[in-house]
């Protein structure tokens, strides 16, 4: 209820059953309603992810609804009517998740059918999709004037929208027809943005060993148990500078009753790695519709720094001080205090210092 996966919930059946508002049913008091934007966006998440959107309406005691429900069912609607090609009959890919939105397929005649919800419309009109496949043909659905047109880069499909604007404030739909059977992924390659920072998300990360995106928010998680020292993620970057210094920035939240000194997140780029001791950081307090147990995020650095040449690079982060077991408190203390086995990372940065 209220949430959705972060991640494809592949090999089960699962429903995000979620309010206009924030609240079940009709009530008067409750003016925290969720924009029209918001609920397009949950609703192509969701089936990106493998999941099926159950929507809440309260109405009031005489069946008549609030106007604030009827607008958002109408943005909806209206979206749906150009767009439900896209939502209808899909699966979720293979791709990694993109920060720009999210994506779906299903077959065609010609091959199959890619389609990206473009939610952040790039400034420079150009999206890259991590995958192999040879395209036939591209179009915006809602504009049949403009054809994006597209190249094959090194990191992938390298996308022209050929348009300023998007076409909706929710998400805008690129539709591409593929030659195969289904879309290929290929491995994901991080680049640096304008600042020149590059940064690795939870979700954009390779893992072994038994770490994972946890089932509840983007961050890292199962970093302890036996064979701990086998666990990492790992993310590919590519250093468009030649010899620059960065320093590296851990976002993560953790909590507990007491912490062991040695804890710390290992970060290997090549022969070096940057080590940065963790804190407790403690919980959110309580506040409208979030959970008592969401985790306090915070940011830590390293003390050392590393220089990089220009190029693609492995960025390996491993658990030091992981507990062998761990076994929660029960009941209410757990609930309330959130305790995890090892603090769960939401995002790594290269900042560079020169």
């Amino acid at each position: 209820e209220q949430w959705i996966p972060p991640v494809v919930q592949a090999g089960k059946d699962w429903e995000t059953c979620m309010t206009l508002n924030g609240s079940w049913g009709y009530n008067p008091t409750d003016p925290h309603w969720k924009s029209s934007e918001e609920l397009i966006r949950n609703l192509c998440y969701v089936i990106s992810r493998g999941g099926n959107y159950l929507l809440n309406v309260g109405p009031r005691a005489d069946g008549s609804w609030e106007p604030q429900v009827g607008e958002r069912l109408s943005d909806i609607g209206a979206w749906m009517r150009v767009n439900e090609e896209s939502i209808y009959g899909t699966q979720p890919t293979e791709l990694p998740p993109m920060r720009w939105g999210s994506t779906v397929w299903k077959p065609s005649e010609a091959g199959c059918r890619l389609y990206c919800h473009i939610m952040e419309w790039p400034q420079d009109t150009k999206l890259r999709l991590p995958h192999k496949n040879k395209v036939l043909s591209a179009r915006l659905m809602g504009d049949a004037d403009i054809r994006p047109t597209w190249t094959v880069g090194e990191d992938g499909l390298l996308v022209d929208l050929n348009r300023a604007e998007a076409l909706h404030s929710a998400a805008s739909v690129l539709v591409l027809e593929l030659e195969d059977e289904q879309p290929e992924a290929l491995k994901l390659v991080l680049r640096q943005d304008d600042d020149g920072q590059i940064s690795m998300k939870a979700p954009e990360a390779e893992f072994e060993g038994g770490v994972y995106v946890h089932w509840r928010a983007p961050q890292l998680d199962g970093w302890h148990g036996r064979k701990r020292e086998n666990r990492l993620a790992r993310w590919n970057v590519r250093a468009e500078h030649e010899d620059r210094t960065y320093r590296l920035v851990a976002r993560y939240g953790y909590n507990a009753e007491d912490m062991p000194e040695d804890m710390a997140f290992v970060c290997r780029i090549g022969d070096n790695d940057l080590r940065i001791p963790l804190q407790i950081t403690g919980v959110e307090p309580d506040a409208h519709n979030k959970e008592n147990n969401q985790l306090i995020m915070a940011e830590l650095e390293s003390s050392d720094t590393i220089r990089l040449s220009r190029g693609l690079h492995s960025v390996e982060l491993h658990a030091e001080g992981a507990p062998a077991s761990f076994r929660k408190p029960k009941g209410r203390k757990n609930k309330k205090l959130c305790y995890t086995a090892f603090p769960m990372l939401e995002e790594l940065r290269l900042e560079p210092i020169d």
